[in-house]
């Protein structure tokens, strides 16, 4: 049968580099990933590989460049795209910026919010991001321009009143079995919907997303009851005068009170737990997804990654929208990161950005990783200077920021 034709085995290519980064596993000084037929066959230094696979095979050298897997942003609104004037300003508070959110979003028109998302997408892919995980509620990412398996769209749902509550489940009733799903937030979701996703997203083992303790206006309204939130609900016309704070006091206990907090619930930002919490994060097993660039610009404080690794918990990370953040970029994510928790090893920094992302969205047998039987798409970055160990290379992919401008293969 002829090389490109239907059912044919197309011959390994392999590619090159002065490093390798699998991720899972060291670097490979001098090392090469074998390719066929949009799948990894291999990974290893480039002398054994050219032992293993003998003659016939088409080689591409990518000099000065280090290998890594696609990043993964595991978390974005490109709907809010057009709105990228307000992640460039400082708010007055997470209340506030939520208000300003909702004034804005409505005054473009579906076009150019359309165009903004889809441009937003491109910029991301041009800085290395392979899959993204998209949140939305405007129906705009079922537009066929957006239509890519590497686009893991989540429609989302809120009702915090009870009017609000049944407008929701009627939306959730309708929505095609295929469509994924996430929860917004615990202060702006009534616990009946809150129950209805779950059960939805675990009838379909799905993840399932909600943004979870961001703010200490988040917290203080689990206390209280009062406090910018619900100044927020009472402003929006959604305030419903019989609700009480939980016994639990606080959003991640009462969402384990609830049955929620389990290996399937993807918490975002999660900046505000304690030592409590984030022992009952581990022990429930839950996914979670930082967003440092976000929490920086909307001003409410730094989640504790130290305490979430020794809990042995692995975070993804995301960029949330351009309506809070000036740029969607993980290598700007992982300097941030490196800048808030010098601590954190390099290594781990740069398995957030790829290997936990991969699992945070159940894509792991695509993503995350260079090893066999992955999808043959992945980056070669130039590095700066010949590097001399797997440190530095390490180094610079976590703290070079702007200075990296990765290509692609595959």
């Amino acid at each position: 049968m002829a090389a490109g034709s239907a059912g044919s085995v197309q011959p390994p290519t392999v590619h090159r580099a002065p490093w390798v980064l699998p991720v899972l596993g060291p670097a490979i000084a001098d090392g090469a990933v074998a390719v066929a037929n949009g799948r990894i066959l291999a990974v290893d230094t480039s002398h054994r590989l050219r032992h293993t696979l003998g003659a016939g095979v088409d080689w591409q050298d990518h000099a000065g460049c280090v290998l890594t897997p696609a990043l993964v942003n595991a978390h974005c609104h490109l709907e809010l795209s057009h709105l990228a004037d307000l992640g460039r300003e400082a708010p007055a508070g997470f209340c506030d910026w939520i208000l300003r959110v909702i004034a804005e979003r409505g005054r473009a028109t579906a076009q150019e919010a359309t165009t903004a998302a889809l441009a937003a997408l491109a910029a991301m892919r041009g800085r290395g991001i392979g899959l993204v995980g998209d949140i939305g509620n405007s129906g705009m990412t079922t537009d066929a321009r957006f239509a890519d398996p590497a686009l893991c769209c989540f429609h989302e749902f809120l009702g915090f009143s009870a009017q609000g509550a049944q407008r929701a489940l009627a939306t959730l009733a309708a929505l095609p079995p295929q469509r994924d799903i996430s929860a917004h937030a615990p202060y702006s979701t009534a616990e009946s919907l809150l129950l209805a996703l779950c059960r939805r997203a675990r009838q379909q083992d799905r993840v399932l997303p909600i943004h979870l303790a961001e703010s200490p206006e988040e917290m203080e309204f689990f206390v209280s009851g009062g406090g910018p939130v619900r100044d927020l609900l009472l402003q929006r016309g959604v305030w419903k005068p019989d609700w009480r704070p939980p016994a639990q006091g606080n959003p991640i206990r009462w969402l384990d009170h609830l049955g929620l907090l389990d290996e399937k619930l993807l918490c975002v930002h999660v900046v505000q737990a304690q030592a409590p919490e984030v022992e009952l994060l581990a022990r429930r097993r839950a996914r979670l997804c930082l967003c440092p660039g976000s929490n920086q610009a909307l001003g409410v404080g730094r989640p504790p990654l130290p305490a979430y690794l020794a809990a042995g918990l692995l975070p993804a990370l995301g960029t949330d929208s351009l309506a809070s953040n000036p740029q969607l970029c993980l290598w700007h994510e992982m300097a941030l990161l490196r800048r808030d928790h010098p601590g954190v090893e390099p290594a781990t920094v740069f398995a957030m950005a790829t290997q936990a992302g991969a699992r945070a969205l159940e894509r792991e047998g695509d993503w995350g990783a260079l090893v066999p039987g992955r999808r043959a798409r992945f980056l070669a970055v130039p590095l700066p200077v010949a590097a001399g160990g797997a440190a530095e290379v390490l180094e610079f992919l976590t703290s070079g920021d702007e200075a990296i401008v990765p290509g692609w293969i595959g």
